[in-house]
C-alpha cells in the first residue's frame, strides 16, 4: 500500500465525504486521520482486482484531479490516498451538474461501471447520474446547483443503474484517452487493391472461392409398398423387378421391290392379268410350256472338238 501524500487530503471535500460515511476524520491530519482499511473500496483494490469490465457496487470516495470537456462529456482523472484512475461524466450529469465537476470537487459512488478496453490494460469508470451518491463541490460557488441536483436524486438509499446510459463503446473510451483505441474486427474486409505507377497491383482481394457447385441428382425414391398392415406391423420390403437384358437394335429388314406376277394361262388359250380381266388367245399360238428334259455328255475327246470347231469358225 502506498500512500499520496497531498494536501488535498486534510481538509475540503474529503474531511466532509469522510464525516458523511461516519469515519471520524480529523481536518489538518494526512489523510484526514482516517484508518485507510476502513474505506469499501478504493482504486487500488480497482486497479487490482478488476481484470475485466465489471461493476464496483461498494461506496467509493475519489477526488476529482482534473477535467475538461470533450463533445459534451467530461474526462476526468480521480484520486484517493491510494491512487488514481480515469473515467467520463454522461451527457446526463454534465447537463445537470457540470459546471460542479471541477477539480477539487468530491464524489461519493455507488454501482458505477469499470470498463477495460482490450487493447489496453487499464481501468476506466463510466458515471452515470444514477452512481452519484452525494456530490461535495469544490467550493460554495456551486451550492445551490448542487442542492438542486440532491433534490432531484432524491434521498433513495438504493441506487438502480440505467442500463442504457451505462452502455458504452470503443469510441466512447477513444474520446476519454484521446488515443484512438479503437476495437479492431477478426473478419475486417481485405482492403481494395491499389495500382502503383508502375502499373503494379499493391494489394490482392482475400475473396473465398465461390466455385458452384453441381447440382446432385436426387436419390430414386424408394418404392412403396401397396400391401396393407391391419396388424399395424411394419410392411415387408419391395424388391425391386430385375431389368430385362438390354437388345441391341437391329438393322431393318431390306425392302423389295414388287414384282408383277406372270399371267396365268388356262387350258383353252385363256390368259388372265391381275386385274382379273381375262384374255383369250388363238389356238394356233398355243404354248407348251412343258420341255422336255435334254441330256449332254461331254467327253474329253468330244470337248477338244468342240474347241477346235469353234476355232475355226469364221464367225468367231
Amino acid at each position: 500500500m502506498q500512500l499520496l501524500e497531498n494536501a488535498d487530503f486534510e481538509h475540503g471535500p474529503w474531511i466532509e465525504m469522510c464525516q458523511y460515511m461516519d469515519l471520524s476524520p480529523t481536518e489538518g491530519v494526512i489523510n484526514g486521520g482516517i484508518d485507510l482499511s476502513r474505506l469499501r473500496m478504493n482504486t487500488e483494490q480497482i486497479a487490482a482486482g478488476f481484470q475485466t469490465s465489471g461493476v464496483v457496487e461498494e461506496d467509493l470516495l475519489v477526488l476529482i484531479q482534473s477535467a475538461k470537456y470533450v463533445d459534451e462529456e467530461i474526462i476526468a482523472t480521480f484520486h484517493d490516498p491510494l491512487g488514481s484512475i480515469d473515467g467520463y461524466f454522461h451527457r446526463d450529469v454534465v447537463d445537470a451538474i457540470g459546471v460542479a465537476l471541477v477539480k477539487g470537487a468530491g464524489l461519493v459512488l455507488r454501482n458505477v461501471t469499470v470498463f477495460m478496453p482490450v487493447e489496453r490494460r487499464q481501468q476506466y469508470l463510466n458515471i452515470c447520474a444514477g452512481n452519484i451518491v452525494h456530490l461535495f463541490p469544490a467550493t460554495d460557488a456551486f451550492e445551490e446547483e448542487v442542492a438542486a441536483f440532491h433534490r432531484d436524486q432524491g434521498d433513495a438509499i438504493e441506487v438502480l443503474e440505467d442500463s442504457s446510459l451505462a452502455a458504452t463503446t470503443s469510441a466512447d473510451l477513444a474520446l476519454m484517452t484521446q488515443r484512438q483505441v479503437i476495437q479492431r474486427s477478426s473478419k475486417a474486409p481485405a482492403p481494395l487493391p491499389e495500382t502503383s505507377k508502375g502499373g503494379k497491383s499493391k494489394g490482392k482481394w482475400a475473396w473465398k472461392s465461390f466455385k458452384p457447385q453441381s447440382k446432385r441428382q436426387k436419390a430414386a425414391s424408394p418404392a412403396v409398398s401397396i400391401a396393407s398392415s391391419e396388424n399395424n406391423e411394419s410392411p415387408a420390403p419391395v424388391m425391386q423387378a430385375q431389368l430385362a437384358p438390354r437388345v441391341p437394335p437391329s438393322l431393318p429388314a431390306k425392302r423389295m421391290l414388287p414384282m408383277a406376277s406372270t399371267p396365268r394361262v388356262d387350258v383353252h388359250g385363256t390368259q388372265e392379268d391381275e386385274s382379273g380381266i381375262e384374255m383369250s388367245m388363238p389356238d394356233d399360238h398355243d404354248i407348251d410350256f412343258a420341255m422336255p428334259p435334254r441330256r449332254v455328255t461331254f467327253t474329253q475327246a468330244s470337248a477338244a472338238d468342240l474347241l477346235n470347231d469353234a476355232l475355226e469358225d469364221d464367225d468367231w
